[in-house]
């Protein structure tokens, strides 16, 4: 199995000293954590999919999973950001109106038919690099 480390770079990462079976160990049960802690899929200009294991609730977890979220939006270039959330999550509804998301418009599922709401939020997107 082929894997990658990444790491902070500093005057031993530079030299190419690699980290220490403990450092390593400890980034693989973080990163096992992390795993099992939420998701979050951007594309475009919309968040896709944020959600986050009952047990990681209300730890900063969905903020920071919103927040990269955003940054990558920011990152292609995009001024405003979009996502949709059923209209009877109103944990949901509340967590993004407190990230800075306005409520924009409300229609039924397409397939479904439930209350869906989207949701909008202004970004400074990247400089182009270069």
């Amino acid at each position: 199995m082929r894997f990658m480390v990444i790491v902070k770079a500093d005057k031993n990462s530079e030299a190419g000293v690699m980290p220490t079976e403990e450092m390593l160990a400890a980034m693989g049960k973080y990163n096992e954590e992390l795993a099992d802690a939420g998701v979050m899929v951007a594309g475009d200009d919309w968040i896709e999919d944020l959600w986050v294991a009952e047990a990681w609730r209300r730890r900063g977890v969905g903020g920071r999973l919103l927040a990269a979220g955003e940054r990558q939006i920011a990152a292609c270039g995009h001024a405003l950001g979009r996502l949709r959330v059923v209209a009877q999550n109103h944990g949901a509804r509340r967590f993004y109106a407190r990230h800075g998301w306005s409520e924009t418009e409300s229609y039924p599922h397409e397939r479904w038919g439930f209350a869906m709401i989207d949701l909008t939020k202004p970004l400074t997107p990247a400089e182009p690099a270069g």
